[in-house]
């Protein structure tokens, strides 16, 4: 699951207990806040951390439900979770992820950028093109040869998808039949 932070927007985690039966208690989940193994070099950290109670390298937070979206926590997308160590689904296009949602895109996002083997400041969901600024000048990707590759490829070079609706037919049907 993800959890809200005021700090980092959306932190990992591993659910550690269910709601208790209990009145007061009924909407509080415990979790532990799992990083991911590239934190340290991933991430900016602050001077202070809040709202943690911190056993070891671990961090624990009860978690208040009712602040969420139906009451239940955003899922990771994962294919392996060991006892603290989570392996993630990392996809260039968002849309074929299998939980889409806010924090998903952000550590989607921050996967495929922070990418040393790749570290691309683009992706998309779909058909939206998601640019970040990575603040340096890429030589490689801006050369004439990867522009002219990317402007060949553009979707829009393809005929629009508009043309095989259905109310498209029909109307350029009912054209053609008013002109016959």
């Amino acid at each position: 699951v993800y959890i809200a932070d005021d700090v980092y927007s959306w932190l990992p985690a591993k659910v550690l207990s269910r709601p208790s039966s209990d009145q007061l208690e009924k909407h509080v989940v415990k979790v532990q806040v799992i990083k991911p193994t590239n934190w340290n070099e991933t991430t900016v950290q602050p001077l202070v951390m809040k709202n943690n109670t911190i056993e070891g390298d671990q961090m624990i937070r009860s978690i208040d439900l009712r602040k969420y979206a139906g009451h239940v926590l955003p899922l990771q997308n994962v294919t392996r979770i060991d006892d603290n160590e989570v392996t993630s689904v990392v996809k260039a296009d968002m849309a074929d992820l299998p939980n889409l949602h806010e924090a998903a895109v952000l550590y989607n996002v921050k996967e495929l950028y922070c990418d040393p083997s790749s570290c691309v400041p683009y992706t998309r969901v779909g058909d939206i093109i998601i640019a970040l600024n990575p603040f340096v000048w890429m030589k490689e990707l801006y050369s004439q040869k990867k522009q002219t590759f990317y402007a060949d490829a553009l979707i829009w070079s393809v005929p629009p998808p508009i043309a095989k609706r259905p109310s498209m037919e029909l109307m350029t049907n009912a054209e053609s039949t008013l002109h016959s």
